[in-house]
């Protein structure tokens, strides 16, 4: 496979893993996802006491400012494969590095919402 092909393949998985959820929008600087007010809903048909839907809350705020800086993160990396495998002559070496910080960003932030999931359980 030629440095040109490769680069096209390492940018399209990339981009595919990149990408946000379908449904969602960028509304003044937050994600706007269809589940946005799935908290409430969860809270009252748990018929959750005040002690435990401010427990709730806390875990959707450490949930939306974990997903935030993944958020960010996979978008500094997306861009810096992007420019790099846009580059007249790609280096490859480079573009491998990114694709292994993108698979350790995605490594990182599934071990985080495990935690927070646990905490939710936890309850």
């Amino acid at each position: 496979m030629n440095t040109k092909s490769t680069g096209a393949a390492v940018l399209a998985m990339a981009l595919l893993l990149s990408a946000p959820p379908a449904g969602w929008a960028k509304e003044k600087g937050e994600w706007k996802g269809k589940g946005k007010d799935r908290g409430e809903k969860m809270a009252a048909e748990l018929n959750l006491n005040a002690d435990q839907k401010d427990k709730f809350k806390a875990i959707q705020e450490e949930r939306r400012a974990t997903m935030k800086e993944f958020r960010e993160k996979m978008k500094a990396v997306h861009e810096k494969l992007e420019k790099e495998v846009d580059a007249a002559t790609p280096n490859e070496a480079a573009i491998k590095s990114l694709l292994g910080e993108l698979e350790s960003a995605m490594s990182d932030n599934q071990k985080k919402m495990e935690a927070v999931k646990q905490k939710t359980k936890d309850l």
